[in-house]
């Protein structure tokens, strides 16, 4: 099991790869609020999900989306979120799809 990560507000968003940000990491607010990034505010765009204060609105987290192959290498490194995603895409994509474009959100984030 991933130790537990705590981020604290330091005036800017902590930055960070899809892996880079456990399900269990705490982060702190300069408002007083803690949570993980699933109890943030999530906004979904095209290539990240940020991550915002739900009580003051702060920034706290940018976390950017994986490719297919940031997937795959991850899967193969035995990251069980890796694994489970890399599984999905396996299933529902062709073989011959070798793309490296960013995954979608609902791919990385079930």
């Amino acid at each position: 099991m991933s130790e537990v990560v705590g981020y604290y507000y330091s005036g800017s968003a902590h930055i960070s790869h899809w892996y880079g940000i456990n399900e269990r990491d705490r982060f702190v607010c300069q408002c007083g609020w803690a949570g993980t990034f699933k109890e943030m505010n999530n906004g979904f765009f095209a290539e990240l999900i940020d991550g915002t204060c739900p009580t003051c609105d702060t920034m706290l987290a940018i976390r950017s989306l994986p490719t297919r192959d940031e997937i795959r290498t991850a899967a193969e490194a035995g990251i069980p979120e890796a694994m489970e995603q890399w599984r999905q895409i396996q299933a529902s994509a062709p073989a011959e799809e070798a793309s490296s474009d960013r995954a979608t959100a609902s791919e990385a984030c079930h």
